[in-house]
């Protein structure tokens, strides 16, 4: 991996290094650790990406970020290239055009799974049974207080607001980033009484962990582990700038995070609702 008097392994580190002092953590680890050194000559510092789509966000949003840290780091102009690895043929039989190309997974309509909950909503006329959506609204406008009373709803099974029933109660998960214990315990204490149900045995539960980044893998698999051991009907992310380190003005970032949560309420059966300012 060396040519010259530069050895490819050392240069990546520095410019790694230098990226790491201008973007946020969670940024370099989604754009910058998955890639990967090729080949350097000197001149021309050739990287992998994971795939074509990641190529093409990283090209529009930080190729020039990685071309000045490149500068920085060597103290010369370095060209770079971007490539995605070539798929290895299986257990290394034979090349890519002798592999036989399988066809997708198709099944008749009659066939697909009859759906365990018929009832589209959760809460009724206020969130659908499964739904990944966003509670919005300018700050101070009481979105917390509505996510409390929707996962105290969903977990007694009393109506939200006394008017909007609920057809699919069960356990709540709350990551509320903002509150603090004291002040979460009395909101949803407060809510309790209101509903007329017994606080110490309301089944919300409350992730209490100081950080969670959903652009991290790391949290994104405990995360997911803790949906399955609590098998909640409602997740609470409250809010939406406090689980993630991207910019949510790049739409490749923000989609990636959005198809995530998707993925997550797929696997896990679950409906998701994140607060945003």
């Amino acid at each position: 991996m060396s040519t010259g008097n530069q050895d490819v392994g050392d240069l990546w580190n520095r410019i790694l290094a230098v990226i790491a002092q201008k973007v946020q953590p969670g940024c370099f680890d989604t754009w910058f650790q998955p890639l990967r050194t090729r080949s350097f000559n000197g001149s021309v510092l050739q990287l992998t990406v994971p795939t074509k789509t990641f190529r093409e966000v990283f090209v529009e949003n930080y190729l020039d970020l990685l071309r000045e840290a490149a500068v920085e780091a060597a103290g010369t102009g370095i060209e770079l290239r971007l490539a995605i690895p070539e798929p290895e043929p299986p257990n290394g039989e034979g090349c890519e055009n002798d592999r036989k190309v399988q066809p997708l997974p198709v099944v008749r309509a009659s066939e697909l799974e009859t759906p365990a909950c018929q009832q589209s909503w959760l809460i009724e006329r206020l969130w659908t049974h499964q739904a990944v959506g966003i509670i919005g609204g300018s700050p101070k406008s009481g979105k917390t207080w509505l996510a409390l009373e929707m996962a105290v709803s969903v977990a007694s099974g009393s109506p939200c607001f006394g008017t909007f029933p609920v057809f699919s109660p069960g356990p709540v998960l709350l990551y509320a980033a903002e509150d603090s214990a004291a002040t979460l315990r009395s909101r949803v204490e407060t809510l309790a009484r209101l509903h007329k149900v017994n606080f110490d045995r309301l089944d919300v539960h409350i992730i209490t962990v100081d950080s969670l980044r959903l652009d991290r893998r790391d949290h994104q698999d405990r995360l997911e582990s803790t949906l399955h051991a609590y098998k909640p009907a409602l997740l609470l992310l409250d809010p939406l700038v406090r689980v993630h380190a991207i910019d949510e003005n790049v739409a490749g970032q923000v989609a990636a995070l959005l198809g995530y949560l998707r993925s997550l309420q797929r696997k896990n059966g679950t409906a998701i609702a994140v607060i945003h300012l």
